[in-house]
């Protein structure tokens, strides 16, 4: 491989989006559903549910549900429910109305609604979150705000075994 070869980097290894990229600029305006095999970075606005077979990086609005690889959420504003395969990044300034499915998340902006993540799930001290959590793990940063509750229900820890024989009275002898 050449000097010149190797200083030439693909779109994605610049930016982590593929060369099958969508862009949606902040001054657009979509109707309708959008159905995209590849990337989508949005800007503007979307009335409807969109599927994306990769990244979906949102820096605008949407109104619908959305079905993606891994959702980036940036100063967006989004209606509707989530499911993502992989993983889910509301970041700060942004705004979630709807329930979430994931792989694993990272939350520093507001979700109203609940959120159910397979793995693990990170809780950033500018989150507010109202719903309920369900996770394998959940880490929860101080400042951050949740009126819900969390379940490790994806953990591997049967914890009725730490209770199968009853509570023990401390002021018994052995």
């Amino acid at each position: 491989m050449s000097i010149i070869e190797h200083e030439i980097k693909s779109e994605e290894e610049l930016t982590g989006l593929s060369e099958n990229t969508t862009y949606i600029t902040r001054s657009t305006l979509i109707t309708g559903d959008l159905e995209i095999d590849g990337d989508i970075e949005m800007l503007g606005k979307v009335e409807g549910k969109i599927k994306c077979t990769g990244k979906l990086i949102v820096g605008g609005r949407v109104e619908g549900n959305i079905d993606t690889g891994d959702l980036y959420a940036s100063e967006a504003h989004i209606e509707g429910e989530i499911i993502s395969k992989g993983i889910v990044k509301i970041g700060e300034g942004s705004v979630v109305v709807g329930n979430i499915a994931a792989s694993s998340a990272m939350i520093s902006g507001a979700v109203k609604g609940d959120i159910d993540v397979n793995g693990d799930i990170e809780i950033g001290p500018t989150a507010v979150i109202v719903g309920n959590i369900k996770s394998k793990s959940v880490q929860i940063s101080s400042g951050a705000v949740i009126d819900g509750m969390c379940k490790q229900v994806y953990a591997d820890v049967n914890v009725d075994q730490y209770f199968s024989s009853g509570i023990q009275n401390l002021d018994e002898t052995y």
